[in-house]
């Protein structure tokens, strides 16, 4: 069953009204969760491994993550809030991106959160591991990830790390 960790935030971009935005439209999304409820809308067995608030946006990734058919068997509870990204168009048609990131859920998971996870955290025998892009930056995700890394890692893993020399 393939996993993917930990990135679960919630995206906002503009709402284009002519020349003016009228708001923002908000987005569930992060690496990690959208490879997960891909791969559930696929009907692959998948869970996702990540700390999701229990404020109203970690309530919308959850039932985004349920109505794809992604589990949330390893879906841990937080008090942090949800994780908020931005993505802004600049005048000449390329994106800018912000993130408020600082304390927040999906970035504050660490060992011992693996820990009370059944099993002590270890994946099922035969599991592929999807890690995400800020995930593997920001601290103490960071850490916590390596650590889950090498204690996983007995059948091998194969790092794909790219540029993209221009936003979607």
């Amino acid at each position: 069953m393939p996993s993917s960790s930990p990135e679960a935030r919630w995206w906002t971009s503009p709402r284009p009204h002519g020349r003016w935005c009228r708001g923002l439209r908000p987005r569930p999304g992060g690496s990690c969760l959208n490879v997960a409820a891909g791969l559930g809308r696929l009907r692959v067995p998948t869970a996702l491994l990540a700390r999701i608030s229990d404020d109203h946006f970690g309530d919308l990734l959850r039932a985004h993550l349920a109505a794809s058919g992604t589990r949330l068997t390893q879906a841990l509870p937080a008090s942090d809030p949800t994780t908020l990204a931005a993505v802004h168009l600049r005048e000449d048609g390329s994106a800018a991106y912000s993130f408020q990131a600082d304390g927040t859920a999906d970035r504050g998971l660490r060992p011992e959160h693996l820990a009370a996870l059944p099993d002590g955290g270890a994946l099922p025998a035969g599991t592929a591991l999807h890690l995400g892009s800020l995930g593997l930056l920001l601290e103490p995700l960071a850490s916590t990830l390596d650590g889950l890394i090498r204690r996983e890692r007995a059948g091998g893993w194969c790092p794909s790390i790219r540029t993209c020399g221009r936003a979607w």
